[in-house]
C-alpha cells in the first residue's frame, strides 16, 4: 500500500486524467473491424511489404541476435551496405525484433499498430487545437483509415512515416508555442522516430514546411519586438536540432558515405523524379476511391499510388462550408481552414509532378529533393492538412446555436452523389458487350467496372448522407447529432476500406500457413555457404519453399546470392552487369581462386580454378565476415563474390592486407601456396564509432524523458 497523494498515486491519477483509454479503444475497435481481414489473420498482405520491408527488417533482427551489427548484407544482389539504409537504424524495428522476432505476422502487427498510432496522434492534435471529443475521433478515424493508408499499405515506410506526421506537428506546434528544453528534446526524438523509419522523402518534405513556419514564427517575433522569446526560441531549435542528430547521427553518417557508391545516392533525371506522379483525375477518388480497383491501370498510375480519400464526412463538410463562405462572413476560424487547406493544396498540387510545375520547381530549387521518386507520395500531407481543416470546419459546425440548417446543403450533395451514381450505372453499360469470360465466370471489362464501382459506393454515400439529413433534421440534442456524425463516418471508413482492401493490401492466403513454411525454412544460426556449385544456383526462387513469399528468400534461408529485388543498387554492379562480367563471374562458387588477374582487376578466365572447391574450406560464416582455409599448390588470387566497399579488410594468415577490385564490383586478395588462413571481414569504423554515440544518445534521452515527465507529473507547472 502507497501512502495517500504518494508519488505513484500522483502518477496513476495523471495518466487516467490525461489519456482517454475509452477513445483509445474506439480506434482500436475500428482499425480492427474495418481490416478485419488483418488484424484477424484470414488473410496475408502483399507485395512490397512481405518482399522487401520483411526480408530487410528480419535481417536486421537476426543479425542483432546473433550478435552482429546489421551493417553488410550477403543475401541481396552480390552484398549491400546495408547500414546507409536509414530505417537499418529505427529503434521500433530494433525493440520489436528483439522481443517478437519478424515473420509475416508480425510485421502485419506492426501495419496497423502505426495506424493507431498514427489515429492516436492525430486525436491528440485535435484536443490541442481545442476541437470537441466526437470530432477528434471523426478526424483521427478519418486518418488511419484514409486512402494512403489502405492504398499503400505495401510501402510500409511511407504508412510508418504517415503515422509519425501527427505527431510531429503536435509537438512542433506545442514547441513553438512553448520552446523550453523539455518540449526541444521530446520534438527531437519524435522527428528521429520518423526519419529512422519512414521514407525519406515524406520527412524531408515535411520538415521543409515545418522550417517555414518556424522562419514566420521567427519573423513574427522580432515585429513583436519580443526579443526575450525570440533568444529562447533559437535556443531550444538550437538544442533539438542538436539532439535530433544525435539520434540519427549512424543513419546520417552511413548515408552519406554510402550515397556515392549506389544508383539513388546522387541527383536523378527530371524524368526518374516525375514517375508515379498523381494523375490529376484521381481527385475523383475524394468521393469513390472503389473506382480505383477496377482492374489494369487506372489514368495510367499505379492503384496504390491514386486513393486520395479523406472520409465522406470531413469533405462533404469542407465543401459545405467553402460554398456558403462565398456568401456569408465567416469568424476567426475561417482563417485557419483557409491556411490549411492552402497547405493541403500545395502538397496536392507537388503530388501532380505530371500536371503542374511545383515538383519540378521544388527539384530545381530546394537541396534533396532531386533524389527521390514517386511524387504521389505527397498527397498524404495534403490530406494530413485537409482533415486538419475539416476538422475546425465540423468544430465550428457544433458551436453554432442551431444545426438543423445543414440539413439542406447536405441533401443537396447526396442527390448530386445519386446523380453521378445513375450516371456511372448507366455509363457501365451492364450487357454481353461489356463483359468477358475468365475462368468461367463473366466479368466487366475494366472500364465497365470503373463506372459499376463509382455507381456501388456514390449509392452507398447517397444512403449514408441521408441519415445525416434525417438525424440532423429529427435530433436537437448536440450530442446526440455528433454521435450519428461518428457512427456516419465509422460506416463510411469500414465500407472504403473493405472496398478496396483485396486490391491493394492482403491477398487471400492463410498468414499461418505462411508463417509455418517460414520457420520450418529459416535457420536460427547463419548456414556455412556451399563452394560447390555456381553462385548463381544459390538464388532461392518463388515460393520454392515458402508459401505467398515471392522476393528476396535468401535472406530467410541466410544463403548469399547475387539476386534480389531491391530499389538499391551499387554503381559497381550495374556496370559490371552492363560489361557481362557480373553474369560471368557469378557462374563460378561463391568462393573460388584463379592463377591471373589483370592490372586493370579484370581475371584471367582460362586461369580459373574450377577445382578451388576442394582446396578450400569455409570454417566461419557471418553477414560481416566468412574465414576461409586455403591449400593450393601455387600462389593464387582468392575471389569472394561479394560487391567491394573501401571498408572491407582482408587478413591472410593474420596479417591485413587491402583487398583488390575484381572484374569492376567483387573483391580478390593474392594468397600464397600452401596452406593459409584468410579473413574478408566487412570493418566500417566511422560507423561503428558513429553507432556507440548513437546507442548512448537515445539511452540518455529516454532516462531524461522518463525522469522529467515524472518531474512534471508530480509538479504540472515545471516546463
Amino acid at each position: 500500500m502507497f501512502k495517500k497523494n504518494s508519488f505513484f498515486d500522483l502518477m496513476i491519477m495523471k495518466l487516467l486524467k490525461k489519456n482517454h483509454w475509452l477513445d483509445y479503444l474506439f480506434l482500436f475497435f475500428l482499425l480492427i473491424g474495418s481490416l478485419w481481414q488483418v488484424a484477424f489473420l484470414q488473410a496475408t498482405m502483399k507485395w512490397d511489404i512481405m518482399d522487401i520491408t520483411l526480408p530487410w527488417n528480419y535481417f536486421i533482427t537476426e543479425c542483432i541476435t546473433n550478435g552482429e551489427l546489421p551493417m553488410w548484407n550477403p543475401f541481396i544482389n552480390g552484398g549491400f551496405a546495408q547500414m546507409g539504409v536509414n530505417d537499418t537504424w529505427n529503434p521500433i524495428t530494433w525493440l520489436i525484433g528483439c522481443f517478437f522476432g519478424y515473420d509475416p505476422i508480425v510485421i502485419q502487427f506492426q501495419y496497423l499498430g502505426h495506424l493507431w498510432l498514427g489515429g492516436i496522434g492525430f486525436y491528440h492534435l485535435g484536443k490541442f487545437f481545442g476541437w470537441s471529443r466526437a470530432i477528434c475521433l471523426v478526424t483521427a478515424s478519418s486518418f488511419m483509415l484514409s486512402g494512403f493508408m489502405i492504398g499503400n499499405a505495401q510501402h510500409l515506410g511511407w504508412v510508418v512515416g504517415a503515422s509519425w506526421l501527427p505527431w510531429l506537428f503536435l509537438n512542433y506546434k506545442k514547441w513553438e508555442k512553448t520552446p523550453s528544453f523539455f518540449t526541444a528534446i521530446i520534438l527531437a526524438v519524435i522527428a528521429a522516430l520518423m526519419f529512422l523509419s519512414s521514407y525519406p522523402g515524406i520527412f524531408i518534405a515535411f520538415v521543409y514546411l515545418l522550417l517555414c513556419f518556424f522562419i514566420f514564427k521567427i519573423i513574427q517575433t522580432w515585429r513583436q519586438q519580443d526579443f526575450i522569446f525570440l533568444k529562447k526560441i533559437i535556443r531550444s531549435a538550437f538544442i533539438s536540432g542538436v539532439t535530433f542528430l544525435l539520434l540519427t547521427s549512424v543513419a546520417w553518417v552511413s548515408m552519406w558515405r554510402l550515397s556515392g557508391m549506389i544508383n539513388r545516392g546522387e541527383s536523378m533525371s527530371i524524368e526518374s523524379v516525375l514517375s508515379g506522379s498523381l494523375p490529376w483525375e484521381a481527385m475523383t477518388t475524394f468521393l469513390f476511391p472503389f473506382a480505383t480497383t477496377a482492374g489494369g491501370l487506372i489514368w495510367e498510375s499505379d492503384v496504390t499510388l491514386i486513393n486520395c480519400y479523406f472520409g465522406l464526412i470531413p469533405f462533404s463538410f469542407l465543401v459545405i462550408y467553402l460554398f456558403q463562405s462565398i456568401f456569408q462572413k465567416r469568424k476567426m476560424e475561417f482563417q485557419k481552414v483557409v491556411s490549411y487547406l492552402l497547405v493541403g493544396i500545395l502538397f496536392f498540387g507537388i503530388a501532380m509532378g505530371n500536371d503542374l510545375p511545383l515538383r519540378y520547381f521544388i527539384y530545381e530549387v530546394l537541396p534533396l529533393m532531386d533524389i527521390f521518386r514517386l511524387p504521389s507520395y505527397f498527397r498524404i500531407i495534403g490530406i494530413f492538412f485537409f482533415l486538419i481543416a475539416s476538422g475546425f470546419v465540423l468544430d465550428s459546425f457544433f458551436y453554432q446555436k442551431s444545426q438543423q440548417y445543414i440539413y439542406k446543403p447536405i441533401l443537396a450533395i447526396a442527390v448530386l452523389i445519386l446523380g453521378v451514381s445513375f450516371w456511372a450505372k448507366n455509363k457501365a453499360n451492364v450487357d454481353g458487350g461489356t463483359m468477358v469470360e475468365r475462368n468461367g465466370k463473366w466479368e466487366l471489362l475494366a472500364d465497365a467496372q470503373f463506372f459499376s464501382n463509382i455507381s456501388t459506393q456514390g449509392l452507398l454515400h447517397f444512403i449514408l448522407l441521408l441519415i445525416v439529413v434525417l438525424g440532423f433534421f429529427f435530433l436537437k440534442k448536440k450530442s446526440f447529432q455528433k454521435g450519428l456524425l461518428l457512427a456516419i463516418v465509422s460506416v463510411d471508413l469500414f465500407f472504403s476500406v473493405q472496398l478496396n482492401v483485396r486490391a491493394t493490401v492482403v491477398h487471400d492466403v492463410n498468414p499461418k500457413i505462411v508463417n509455418e513454411a517460414f520457420y520450418k525454412f529459416s535457420p536460427k544460426d547463419y548456414p556455412i555457404p556451399p563452394l560447390d556449385q555456381p553462385f548463381k544456383n544459390l538464388h532461392r526462387v518463388a515460393n520454392f519453399d515458402f508459401v505467398h513469399l515471392h522476393v528476396n528468400l535468401n535472406h530467410f534461408h541466410k544463403i548469399p546470392t547475387p539476386n534480389g529485388g531491391s530499389p538499391l543498387h551499387f554503381k559497381s554492379t550495374n556496370e559490371a552487369s552492363q560489361d557481362d562480367l557480373y553474369q560471368k563471374t557469378i557462374e563460378y562458387p561463391l568462393i573460388f581462386a584463379a592463377e591471373e588477374m589483370s592490372s586493370n582487376g579484370i581475371l584471367t578466365e582460362s586461369t580459373i580454378d574450377t577445382l578451388s572447391f576442394q582446396k578450400l574450406k569455409i570454417t566461419k560464416f557471418t553477414p560481416n565476415q566468412i574465414d576461409v582455409e586455403t591449400d593450393f599448390t601455387q600462389p593464387m588470387v582468392l575471389v569472394y563474390l561479394q560487391n567491394y566497399h573501401p571498408d572491407w579488410k582482408v587478413y591472410v594468415n593474420g596479417k591485413e592486407e587491402n583487398p583488390a577490385l575484381c572484374n569492376k564490383t567483387f573483391l580478390s586478395t593474392s594468397i600464397p601456396h600452401g596452406k593459409n588462413g584468410i579473413r574478408f571481414s566487412f570493418e566500417p569504423e566511422i560507423e561503428k564509432m558513429t553507432f556507440y554515440g548513437w546507442g548512448v544518445s537515445w539511452l540518455v534521452v529516454v532516462i531524461g524523458i522518463f525522469f522529467l515527465g515524472f518531474k512534471n507529473i508530480l509538479n504540472p507547472r515545471t516546463p
